[in-house]
């Protein structure tokens, strides 16, 4: 019986420590000269809507977790959409090349900014 827990509570803080948490800041960095709306949807079902003014940068999510930036762009969002003066891009905003991604302090700390140009719209 010692023998089992001890070898769960081993096996228990191995696995804890290879699992490494991402630390990100998401950024909309509004390049028009409009307002933008943007409505987000993610896995679990839950809507998220918000403006950014004219030619500014906006954050609109920070948290950590086990997920890489690029898990929360790609996979986290299940509808990412933008409209300008009630126009809707078609631009898949959740294909990950279109976000700049920069690391702040290390691999696992990140700033990730996502520009919405006028051309988006056409």
């Amino acid at each position: 019986m010692k023998k089992s827990i001890l070898a769960i509570v081993t096996l228990s803080v191995l696995f804890i420590s290879c699992d490494y948490w991402y630390s990100s800041q998401l950024y909309i960095i509004n390049n028009c000269n409009e307002s933008i709306h943007i409505s987000i949807t993610n896995t679990y079902q839950t809507v998220d809507t918000f403006s950014v003014i004219a030619n500014t940068t906006f954050m609109f999510d920070e948290g950590t977790g086990i997920t890489t930036p690029k898990g929360i762009v790609e996979y986290s969002f299940v509808k990412f959409e933008v409209t300008k003066n009630g126009v809707m891009s078609k631009v898949n905003y959740r294909d990950f090349k279109r976000w700049i991604c920069i690391e702040k302090e290390d691999k696992y700390h990140h700033e990730v900014y996502l520009p919405i140009n006028p051309e988006d719209f056409e």
